[in-house]
Order: structure tokens, then C-alpha cells, then sequence
């Protein structure tokens, strides 16, 4: 697409404002680069359409477009519609494109203190002869804002072709993206503090640590940087001396911090988690139980949480609230913390569909940089040697970044509030 980056101002983008909402191309909205798109409302209803440039398609093509969006939303912030539209050869717009099976041609979304990605999807109808995507206001209080950049419109490759064996190790979006960094690594900030967040350790077979658990940790220590993981307490139940000893080994060393991650692990129907959707009793039985393993097994005490699914409710608050070891929660309700410190989410993580991505990570990286922390999730039980090749390559990244790796113990009373990358 020209210009999806807006680093030309509004130079082929049409904008149809008025004085209830406004849309302009300014440095303040820039996630990458040097401007990005700001929508502001001044009076609801809001009336503002924006409609980016026009890109050619062929009929029965699939179109995928991507953006960026969030920005400087602030505590009151605007959402807006965002949908792919298709025009035909006199440049009419057409009915909305059909989907492709999982994907949407229209979403809602909103500004915040961070830059989230986004993706729509659509299929050319017949008379279709270009693409582009259109926004428009729907609702926040006057002065309230939402951002957008980095705009992309391609067309999605065929499904019926074999995907590669491996992840790239490069490419011009890496280059690109690592041309944007070095450009302004932390936007005037100081270097990232980085949880590695790793998630679901048990026992493998006859109570040994996995081979996929032990090249993590064999990794960190000698890369010399901290990880965090979380145990899922039931499997500790049978006896299983190796890897409780292994626990305890690189507890005492300093060099992993374990996390209580739920009792069991378990999903019930209509999203019910094991701390979403149950009853107080039933997540205090979970949460004690799984305390009461790591004292007995471990010999120290759980002082952070992470939620299986990171699906948690006010049930879960109130558990939280009453135990005096825990001091953090990891992707926890920042509006209700139980007294705790939480550690706040964000797209810039290890995995992407459930498999580490360099690329991926990079490009949430470039986007919110300037941040003072990021918490990567990832799950080394299910990590193959590509993948593992890949969590290297993020590491080794943010190494050359000055990033120090942290537990998530040490943001204790400093994360409570969400801070926002610099412009």
C-alpha cells in the first residue's frame, strides 16, 4: 500500500470530517516512524470517515489488511470501526466482501497506553477492482483519541501450499524493522526490563526434567539471564524426585523464579476456566493446594500467580487478596490487583499461534518500544528445535538492546500502573 505509514501525512488517504471528530497525520501518533494517523472526537455522535489508498485486487482473491493501532489513548480513550471495503472499475464501493472462514472484514477498536496489532480479512467480490480500509469514529469523550499506523493490504497466499519447514531467519521486514530500531532503540528511555514468562512445567516421564525444559534453562544460564516458570502443581502430587530437585537446584542458584500456575490446568465447557467462571471455594481449594505443594515439595513459598489461560474473575481477586506470600500477578486485573502488584500484558511476547517468532516479536517490539518492561510468554514443553532456534534469536535480540532479564518478583511495587512507550 502507499503510504500505510503515513510517513507522506494524509497523501492519498481521504479523510470526511466534521466538527464532532477530526483525523490527522502527526508525529504524536507515530507507532514506527515519524507519523501516524490520530482520530479525536470532539462531541458524540462523532461524524469522520477515513478511507486509505486503494489497492488493486483480482475477484476471488483473498485480502488480507494489517495495522497497528492504541497509541496515545490515554484513561478516556476513543474506539473507532475499522473494515475493509472494495470499489469497483468507477471507484463505487461494493456490499462488504465475504470473509474467509475465521477471519473478519470488520472490527472495533479502541485507544490505550500501548500499540496492539491488528488484522482483517476479506474475499474480492466479483466486480471488485480495489481495496482499501475505512474508518470511522464510534464513540469517547470530547478530546479522547485513537491511533493508528503502519498500514498493510496483501493478498493471502494460497492455502493449499505447504507452508515453510522453518520460520525465517531473515528478511526485508527483519532488516527493515531493525533499521527502525537502531533509528531510536528506546524512544529516550531506559533499556527494557524483560520477564521471560514460561509457562506449564511438569513432570516428564519418570519424574525427570524434559529435554525441552532443560535446553531453556541450560540457555539461560549461559546467556547469564534471568527466567520465570510456572508449575502446574498436581503433577508434583506423585513422587518425583529429579525434577523436584532440579527445582530446588535452580531455585537456590537465583537463576529461575517458579510461579504458581493453577492446580490443575483445567477448561471447562462455555470458557470456564480454572480461575474464570467457578466458584470462590473451588479456586481457594486450587490456589491453597498448589501452595501447599511448593512448601512441602519445593521448600519455598509461591510469591507470584499466573492464571491458567490468564483467565481470572472477581472470584479470583478475592483468593489472591488473602494470601500473604503472593506479592505479584502476572497479567492480573490492574483495576482490582488483591493488594498485588500486577504485571500488565502486552503483544510483544514470544510466541505467535503458539510457536516462538522472531518476526513477530520484532515488529510488536519496533511498535512499543520505549515501554519499561515487556512480559513474554512462552511455552518450552511444546517448543521444537525451530522453535527453540527462534526463542534464541529473540534473546540474543534484546541482549544487543541492553534489556536486562528480570523475575517477576523483582518489579514487586513498581508495575502496578501501566506505563506507555515514549513517541
Amino acid at each position: 500500500m502507499e503510504n500505510g505509514g503515513l510517513e507522506k501525512g494524509l497523501d492519498q488517504w481521504e479523510v470526511h470530517a466534521s466538527p464532532s471528530a477530526s483525523a490527522e497525520a502527526i508525529k504524536e501518533a507515530a507507532s514506527i516512524g515519524e507519523s501516524g494517523l490520530r482520530l479525536k472526537i470532539f462531541s458524540m455522535p462523532a461524524s469522520c470517515e477515513v478511507t486509505s489508498p486503494k489497492v488493486q485486487v483480482t475477484a476471488g482473491k483473498a485480502y488480507l489488511a494489517g495495522f497497528w493501532s492504541g497509541g496515545g489513548g490515554g484513561s478516556q480513550p476513543a474506539s473507532a470501526s475499522i473494515e475493509m471495503v472494495f470499489f469497483d472499475e468507477h471507484g463505487a464501493a461494493l456490499p462488504a466482501g465475504l470473509a474467509p472462514a475465521g477471519k473478519k472484514a470488520r472490527t472495533a477498536v479502541a485507544g490505550g497506553t500501548g500499540w496492539s496489532p491488528g488484522e482483517l480479512a476479506a474475499i474480492a467480490p466479483e466486480s471488485a477492482r480495489t481495496v482499501a480500509v475505512r474508518i470511522k469514529p464510534m464513540a469517547g469523550q470530547p478530546g479522547s483519541t485513537v491511533d493508528f499506523d503502519d498500514f498493510r493490504i496483501e493478498e493471502i497466499p494460497d492455502p493449499t501450499l505447504a507452508p515453510a519447514s522453518a520460520l525465517p531467519v531473515d528478511s526485508p521486514r527483519i532488516r527493515e524493522l531493525k533499521q527502525e530500531i537502531q533509528r531510536d532503540p528506546t524512544r529516550g528511555k531506559e533499556p527494557p526490563k524483560i520477564v521471560l514468562k514460561l509457562d506449564d512445567l511438569k513432570p516428564s516421564a519418570g519424574g525427570a526434567v524434559s529435554p525441552q525444559w532443560l535446553r531453556v534453562a541450560d540457555f539461560a544460564k549461559e546467556k547469564n539471564i534471568k527466567i520465570s516458570i510456572g508449575i502446574i502443581a498436581q503433577a508434583f502430587e506423585a513422587e518425583c524426585p529429579p525434577i523436584v530437585q532440579w527445582i530446588q537446584e535452580q531455585n537456590a542458584a537465583k537463576r529461575v523464579e517458579f510461579w504458581n500456575h493453577g492446580w490443575d490446568h483445567a477448561a471447562g465447557e462455555k470458557l470456564v476456566r480454572e480461575f474464570s467462571g467457578q466458584p470462590y471455594e473451588y479456586q481457594k481449594d486450587h490456589f491453597t493446594r498448589s501452595c501447599a505443594i511448593a512448601r512441602s515439595k519445593f521448600g519455598f513459598p509461591f510469591e507470584s500467580f499466573g492464571a491458567p489461560f490468564n483467565a481470572t474473575d472477581a472470584a479470583t481477586v478475592r483468593v489472591l487478596s488473602e494470601d500473604p506470600d503472593l506479592k505479584v500477578w502476572i497479567f492480573g486485573d490492574p483495576k482490582d490487583p488483591a493488594g498485588k502488584t500486577v504485571l500488565r500484558g502486552s503483544p510483544v511476547t514470544i510466541e505467535t499461534r503458539a510457536r516462538p517468532d522472531f518476526e513477530a516479536f520484532l515488529e510488536a517490539y519496533a511498535h512499543n518500544r520505549g515501554a519499561d518492561y515487556f512480559v513474554m510468554q512462552g511455552h518450552p514443553g511444546g517448543w521444537k528445535d525451530d522453535g527453540f532456534e527462534q526463542f534464541r534469536m529473540i534473546v540474543d535480540f534484546l541482549a544487543t538492546q541492553k534489556a536486562s532479564f528480570v523475575f517477576p518478583m523483582d518489579l514487586a511495587g513498581d508495575a502496578a500502573a501501566p506505563a506507555s512507550p515514549s513517541k
